[in-house]
């Protein structure tokens, strides 16, 4: 289900696609590969093996480039509305559990700690394109926190 939904959103927004396969390779772990009876054994092209990386590290890497796509002004006001929505819609189909926990911790917690260390307005162009269950999501976040980062 998980990789469904990144699939899914990656899908419907192509252009932050080349980037997240770029950046979840910092998500990765390798996998040392299994020891050779000899040293023969050993083939040069045998190719590295990697862990997949975990739906928390997925939606972290997704959240610093929304985060990106906020604080260096690349997204318009209307294309970042688009992704909430998207956003907002998937939180809709599975409120509650695993999936809603892991937006909350690993994907607006990176996006309001990115955003909280460039100002208000950054802050407010965030609070302004979120939905009602993300917005509740972050507001739990920043109570849970101490801040008071959202309007």
């Amino acid at each position: 289900m998980e990789d469904k939904i990144i699939e899914s959103f990656l899908n419907s927004f192509p252009a932050l696609k080349e980037k997240y396969e770029k950046d979840i390779w910092n998500y990765k772990k390798p996998i040392p590969p299994t020891r050779k009876a000899a040293i023969f054994d050993f083939k040069e092209e045998d190719p590295p093996k990697y862990e997949e990386a975990s739906f928390c590290a997925k939606l972290m890497t997704l959240a610093s480039i929304i985060s990106s796509l906020i604080k260096e002004k690349t997204a318009s006001f209307h294309e970042l509305k688009e992704i909430f929505v998207y956003i907002e819609a998937i939180l809709e189909q599975n409120n509650g559990g695993e999936i809603k926990d892991n937006f909350e911790i690993c994907f607006f917690e990176t996006i309001l700690n990115s955003l909280s260390h460039e100002g208000a307005p950054y802050i407010h162009l965030f609070s302004d394109v979120l939905g009602p269950i993300s917005r509740k999501l972050c507001k739990n976040n920043d109570e849970f926190w101490g801040t008071s980062l959202l309007k």
